[in-house]
């Protein structure tokens, strides 16, 4: 019954929001917080697969399997969570019922915000009015690559780093931290990196950037979707605290 209850009023709550989104954003912004919190609490976390993830029946590698769900399929998340076996799982739901799977392999997929202003543009991106040089760790960028990062930093925040170790050159690649985000911590959650990664993704070849690599996944021109990488072994290696791209010339 309670259950009920809740979902009839996530339900009010949503058609407030929609109805009311164009006349009053602060109320509309207000109640969307209200409604995260709600379906957080009825329905669960929605997180979506890294690659395709063996559901299990016990937060262990040798729980009984109860299936294997694909790469991008949506699992809701209670909030708990138990470390065994090398991993720490979530208890997920999904078509299969319940289960635990790894969250290695688990990126939160957050409700969209029906005020909040899109972050993807698809097409040409003028960086133009930008200036020409941008320096990082004693590593000067010119030109397009200088004015690419000065337009990221603008719009997102982000910080570029850079060093000689870049499989091409250091001024050829460079990674990206937006506001708050820390090294070797897990950044992934964080909805302004994400919101970095989506746009840059999204407008790879009109920024001049050949790939990005973001969260053990890279997109590059021409691919149009996120491929799942080889387990390197840290945070960082994995680009789970920082954004890479590469310039494609």
């Amino acid at each position: 019954m309670r259950t009920v209850l809740y979902a009839a009023i996530l339900i009010t709550l949503l058609i407030y929001a929609e109805t009311r989104r164009n006349s009053r954003e602060q109320n509309v912004l207000a109640v969307w917080d209200t409604l995260q919190d709600l379906y957080k609490k009825v329905i669960g976390t929605p997180y979506r697969t890294t690659a395709a993830l063996n559901v299990r029946d016990s937060p262990c590698t040798n729980g009984n399997k109860i299936t294997t769900v694909k790469e991008g399929t949506m699992l809701l998340h209670n909030g708990e969570s138990v470390d065994g076996c090398g991993y720490t799982w979530y208890s997920v739901r999904g078509s299969f019922g319940t289960g635990w799977a790894a969250s290695k392999y688990l990126v939160a997929s957050p409700i969209s915000n029906p005020s909040a202003t899109p972050s993807t543009q698809v097409g040409d991106v003028d960086y133009s009015s930008y200036p020409t040089t941008y320096t990082a760790n004693g590593h000067t960028f010119t030109d397009k690559k200088a004015q690419v990062l000065h337009f990221l930093k603008a719009k997102f925040t982000a910080i570029a780093s850079t060093y000689n170790g870049h499989a091409e050159g250091a001024t050829q690649s460079a990674d990206l931290w937006t506001k708050g985000a820390r090294y070797t911590v897990n950044n992934g959650e964080m909805e302004s990196m994400n919101s970095l990664a989506d746009y840059v993704a999204q407008n790879l070849k009109s920024l001049g950037l050949k790939y990005i690599i973001w969260k053990q996944r890279i997109w590059t021109v021409g691919s149009g979707k996120w491929k799942q990488m080889e387990d390197r072994g840290s945070i960082t290696k994995n680009h789970f605290d920082h954004v890479h791209i590469t310039f494609a010339s």
